[in-house]
């Protein structure tokens, strides 16, 4: 398993165990309040059906925060954006689209703001990636 997945793996983890569930109905909305042990003026939504006690969200936010620091300490290596943009890069069919931005967009960056070095870093990214797919 490359290092990339390994830090998806350790991010899925911390936010699994946050106190936190997602609901789409009442019922799971009605099984998350029991879960959190509060009423429904106590929540606080984040979107696409999560939602945390209110008086976890410091701890929400502080657990983003952290993520975020951990993914750009990451990025800084050359080798491991490489592993990140290869995965990416399938993950969002890039060899069938052509398009960056969703690749570019889940790692928290854009085309415009990469240094030479991590441009070049993503052109071989790329031919890594047709190359997988033509083979």
């Amino acid at each position: 398993m490359n290092k990339y997945l390994l830090l998806k793996k350790q991010i899925e983890k911390k936010i699994n165990n946050f106190n936190n569930f997602f609901a789409f109905n009442e019922e799971q909305l009605n099984e998350g309040l029991k879960k959190l042990n509060c009423e429904k003026k106590d929540l606080i939504s984040f979107g696409y059906g999560e939602f945390i006690n209110k008086k976890d969200k410091e701890d929400y936010i502080k657990m983003w925060k952290e993520i975020k620091q951990m993914e750009k300490e990451f990025l800084n290596e050359d080798k491991n954006l490489f592993e990140a943009l290869c995965y990416e890069l399938n993950n969002h069919e890039y060899a069938y689209t052509n398009e960056l931005e969703p690749t570019l967009d889940c790692l928290n960056l854009t085309y415009e703001k990469l240094t030479d070095n991590q441009k070049e870093i993503l052109e071989q990214a790329i031919k890594k990636c047709f190359n997988e797919v033509i083979l």
